[in-house]
């Protein structure tokens, strides 16, 4: 994930946490290796693993969306 962006853009940043709850709930890769492989704090890997599983919780439809692309993978 080299093209990183630091935007708050719910399309950007609900697709960035996707990505982080992928590489830690199915891939079982530590936060420290998602933060550096990705380049973001491992702060910022916790926050968008939780916040991406309370979003899955309420069902939003942009992380349904991301998750529905991702889940095959």
């Amino acid at each position: 994930m080299k093209n990183k962006t630091k935007s708050r853009n719910p399309k950007y940043s609900t697709a960035r946490y996707a990505v982080f709850y992928k590489l830690w709930f199915h891939c079982k890769l530590r936060l420290r290796e998602i933060s550096e492989q990705s380049g973001f704090d491992h702060s910022t890997v916790s926050y968008g693993i939780r916040r991406f599983g309370e979003l899955m919780a309420v069902e939003d439809p942009l992380a349904v969306k991301y998750w529905n692309k991702l889940k095959n993978i």
